[in-house]
């Protein structure tokens, strides 16, 4: 979950725009959803079933919530048995039937590759200060890992924009993807300790938007009350409906009753922010 020029021109600059004008700017360099050829068949109804527990475990591993409620993962506790384990997972993703699954066990399986993949290529480069520092994509004016080839599916090699933008994003037009795509970054939603799976995906999805939403992260307010929100919104505004109105129209869905209340009477986002620091214990 990222953008490419965007994010480094201004999270690095350390603009603050509202969102209107924000969102907009944001949006010329974000990565649009625009699908792939080849990853659309699925099979309506199949029972087969991709097994994640290696994912579970490892996650299960390695991921913390500390004190704020955000998920640190420990990468330099990684044996390299456990980096092992993470490779033949991320393998035995790749060498999966796509084409003989139903399409929310292949939702799971993409969700789960791309952040198995996220956390391999931080391990790869380990330690940083941040994954945009990992500039491994190719393009003069590229930045972080994004659009390097990460991994190989079905003989394709594919680049984590590959997976977000070209084949999640457009297929499932699910904004909630969002909060359940994890980018090794203390500003995205957490890394959750255990793998999606297709049986629950929906109350995950849910479960996900709840915790993002209702985290400092997700929604604060700024000291003469504007409402602040993650960068995510602006970055990928149109996921979400494309306006200000309906990004909080958006967020008060999955608001506590407090955070739902203050959100009321509001009618235009102030700012937005992210965090770009590792997500590392």
């Amino acid at each position: 979950m990222h953008t490419q020029m965007s994010r480094r021109l201004f999270v690095t600059a350390g603009l603050s725009l509202p969102l209107m004008g924000f969102s907009t700017a944001d949006s010329l360099f974000a990565p649009k959803a625009k699908a792939l050829p080849g990853w659309d068949a699925f099979t309506q109804g199949s029972p087969r079933r991709v097994d994640h527990s290696p994912w579970s475990a490892l996650l299960a591993k390695h991921v913390r919530l500390d004190s704020a409620g955000i998920a640190r993962v420990n990468y330099g506790g990684f044996s390299g048995a456990d980096k092992v384990d993470l490779t033949r997972y991320i393998d035995s993703l790749g060498k999966t039937d796509l084409q003989a699954l139903d399409k929310p066990e292949q939702f799971a399986l993409w969700i789960n590759l791309y952040n198995a993949a996220v956390v391999n290529t931080v391990l790869a480069a380990y330690p940083v200060a941040s994954v945009q520092d990992i500039d491994t994509s190719p393009g003069l004016f590229s930045s972080g890992p994004w659009k390097a080839k990460a991994v190989t599916v079905s003989g394709k090699a594919l680049s984590l924009d590959d997976i977000e933008h070209g084949i999640i994003r457009p297929h499932w037009q699910d904004a909630r993807v969002h909060y359940v795509l994890n980018c090794g970054a203390v500003g995205c939603p957490n890394l959750r300790a255990k793998a999606y799976d297709a049986p629950r995906i929906n109350v995950q999805l849910e479960a996900q938007a709840r915790i993002y939403v209702n985290h400092p992260r997700g929604v604060t307010f700024d000291p003469s009350g504007g409402l602040v929100v993650s960068k995510i919104y602006a970055w990928f505004c149109d996921d979400f409906g494309g306006t200000d109105g309906a990004v909080i129209r958006h967020l008060q869905r999955y608001a506590a009753p407090e955070l739902a209340n203050r959100l009321m009477p509001i009618t235009g986002i102030a700012d937005a922010r992210y965090d770009w620091a590792l997500n590392t214990v």
